[in-house]
């Protein structure tokens, strides 16, 4: 995963052990449809709104070529400071954010380190949050949890002194120990495939979406899905199936789909919250003699793009897990020389991969100068 779980996952573990363990016991479908759906099942969907999406969806096709930072530093950063992040190991897009860091840091002149934790296990979190304070870090990156969820390690770290970058998470207040967000909503994301579901559908669409819960990072990205739908395709249906974290991470959540599917027998459009817990569902759904589905999704992982590539597949967003990296690092620099941190951090190029554009990608790299860009800003040398 956000993702990561973005989401990368990015992903998130900001939940009780409580709470993990009634989820791991249950998962559920709702159904979501979209404003006046059901009254207004017999009248014709609004031609303007699918203009709207059509309009819409026709940016999010365009590769990007710019960063979304461009505030530069008054000057170089200093030196020899320490960057820690804490990686979901499991989960590939932490991975690769933490390899962005990694590169962004020692570009920047900074010492940097990673320490590993379970995403299905809060207590190793927190002790990767104690581990990290030992090593008395300039700042520490988290991806994907909600600051609120682990009040104690921030009262440690405020008394420390050391700030905490959380990245795909959901929106939180920025204080001084929670000094920056990155990509805490995934807004365009969330906005270039609601567009594109409008889109592709004529206004109509009924689509089965996976949602793995527990990650606070997904939360927000389905929450700005569900609002985009309301107003781009209020005749769409959206059925949502809850998959538990602890399903999701022992390749479960196929399962659930196929049995939320065989229930919604309207369904004609399956939307993933994460490709990383996708890998598979092709097979899935033909083991159960289920076809005529459109898949698409969030945060596209090389799996998927090979599927688009055979037409098996129909859309998935893109996002560049490094950039997520390397915000990490440029809000670090900013807090370390004492400046503004901007609010550009929070938001990330994207864009919306289908068919017709996926091209040779395996792994989206957009802009792929993006290091370069923010070296610029720092004012350190370039790295070829």
């Amino acid at each position: 995963m956000e993702r990561h779980s973005r989401h990368g996952i990015l992903v998130a573990i900001g939940v009780t052990v409580a709470a993990l363990c009634a989820a791991c016991g249950s998962s559920g479908t709702t159904s979501s449809p979209g404003a006046g759906s059901s009254a207004g099942a017999s009248s014709s969907p609004s031609a303007v709104n699918v203009s709207a999406a059509k309009s819409e969806l026709a940016q999010y096709l365009k590769v990007p070529a710019h960063i979304a930072q461009t505030v530069a530093l008054p000057k170089a950063p200093p030196k020899g400071k320490t960057l820690i992040y804490l990686n979901q190991s499991s989960v590939p897009t932490t991975t690769a954010i933490g390899d962005a860091a990694e590169a962004a840091a020692h570009a920047a002149g900074w010492n940097f380190s990673e320490i590993s934790y379970d995403p299905a296990n809060p207590a190793s979190l927190v002790s990767a949050f104690a581990t990290a304070l030992l090593k008395h870090p300039t700042v520490v990156g988290v991806t994907g949890i909600d600051p609120s969820d682990y009040a104690s390690t921030l009262a440690n770290y405020r008394k420390a002194g050391v700030p905490i970058v959380v990245t795909s998470g959901v929106p939180a207040p920025i204080t001084k120990t929670v000094i920056g967000l990155v990509d805490d909503s995934r807004a365009d994301e969330a906005a270039a495939l609601a567009s594109w579901l409008a889109s592709d559908s004529g206004g109509t669409g009924h689509a089965l979406l996976a949602h793995v819960t527990g990650f606070p990072s997904l939360d927000a990205i389905v929450a700005s899905f569900k609002a985009d739908i309301k107003t781009l395709c209020p005749h769409c249906v959206i059925n949502e199936v809850d998959v538990p974290v602890s399903e999701a991470e022992q390749g479960q959540e196929d399962g659930l789909v196929v049995s939320a599917l065989r229930s919604n027998q309207g369904d004609k459009y399956l939307i993933f919250d994460d490709g990383d817990f996708a890998t598979g569902i092709n097979s899935a759904l033909s083991a159960a003699s289920i076809s005529g589905i459109k898949i698409a999704g969030f945060n596209m992982q090389p799996s998927e793009a090979s599927a688009l590539r055979s037409g098996t597949q129909a859309a998935w967003t893109a996002d560049n897990n490094s950039v997520t990296g390397y915000d990490i690092v440029d809000i670090a620099l900013r807090y370390a020389e004492g400046v503004a941190i901007t609010t550009n951090d929070q938001t990330e190029p994207t864009q919306l991969i289908t068919p017709s554009n996926v091209g040779s990608i395996s792994t989206w790299n957009e802009p792929p100068n993006a290091l370069q860009q923010y070296e610029k800003l720092w004012k350190v040398p370039l790295k070829s």
